[in-house]
């Protein structure tokens, strides 16, 4: 009997920092919104967040458009970051 062969999708470089991306932009909106809440009251801890946020996004976005595309995906992904890197 034989076993039929199973093996793992196998994702690219940037198809995988694509997730660490998501999660570092929703942490920078949440950085965003609460330091709105909390301008007047905690302007410099909020700020901080803020920039600490921005850069984890920004190092994340630097590391997909510094790799080379290897895919449709890859590239559809580098067209998605481009936009808001920087910003």
């Amino acid at each position: 009997m034989s076993q039929a062969a199973f093996s793992l999708p196998q994702f690219s470089p940037i198809e995988l920092l694509s997730a660490d991306y998501e999660v570092a932009i929703a942490e920078k909106i949440s950085a965003y919104k609460k330091a709105d809440r909390a301008r007047i009251a905690a302007y410099d801890v909020a700020e901080a967040g803020c920039s600490a946020a921005y850069d984890a996004a920004e190092g994340v976005a630097d590391m997909i458009l510094a790799l080379p595309a290897g895919s449709l995906k890859d590239l559809a992904i580098k067209a998605r970051v481009l936009p808001t890197h920087g910003s």
